[in-house]
């Protein structure tokens, strides 16, 4: 029995104490809530650290393909072959073998047209003390660890809503607007961007990074 199920029976138990039913269900109530929430940023957290290390993967298998002189295919069979035959055990295998399959999905997915890595974030603490040191090689480095990649369609998307923010449009996150407050990086392939709640001065600021990436010959 995991620790929550085991303290919630203990909550419950208070019933056969004499105590006020009603109170011991809100309580239960408030403690399943909590776990719930502790439960979707764990997985949240777990998904982020997970293509964190697909990211770095995917990155050194570049720079091992370009260093080849293969084509991106004849690399990823190349790859494969090794593999197979090397003697690693059949597990250590496996997961080699479903790594490589999640680049070759990659490098598929990346050869069909736009793509683009976008960030938005809260600007939290750590974020203002590096914008107030003026550090935007520190700033980028934060918001480059929840990067997502886009392709496509959704890549499209995300520029549309990056050229509305760079012609002072506003654009909605959730049910409030935001605006760009400060272009720190604003060039044709790469934005990053302090935005604020419009007309909300004590608003949550938000980070916003987003770069083109190039098309991806197979």
């Amino acid at each position: 029995m995991k620790k929550i199920d085991k303290f919630i029976d203990e909550i419950q138990a208070l019933k056969t104490k004499g105590y006020d039913a009603k109170k011991v269900d809100a309580l239960t109530e408030g403690v399943n809530f909590i776990a719930a929430e502790y439960r979707r940023r764990k997985m949240k957290e777990d998904a982020q650290r997970k293509a964190m290390v697909e990211a770095a993967g995917f990155a050194k298998l570049d720079a091992q393909c370009k260093a080849s002189g293969l084509s991106r295919k004849a690399f990823v069979e190349g790859v494969g072959k090794t593999i197979i035959e090397s003697t690693q055990p059949d597990d250590v295998k496996s997961r080699m073998m479903d790594m490589l399959e999640k680049y070759a999905s990659h490098l598929m997915e990346a050869a069909g047209g736009v793509n683009c890595i976008c960030s938005l974030k809260e600007l939290d603490a750590q974020g203002k003390e590096l914008l107030a040191k003026n550090d935007i090689q520190g700033l980028m480095r934060t918001v480059l660890a929840r990067a997502e990649h886009h392709f496509r369609d959704a890549a499209k998307a995300k520029r549309t809503l990056v050229d509305k923010l760079a012609q002072g449009e506003g654009v909605g996150i959730g049910k409030t607007r935001y605006r760009v407050t400060r272009k720190l990086v604003d060039n044709d392939h790469e934005k990053l961007y302090v935005l604020a709640p419009d007309g909300e001065p004590n608003g949550t600021p938000y980070i916003l990074h987003y770069a083109d990436t190039p098309t991806t010959s197979v």
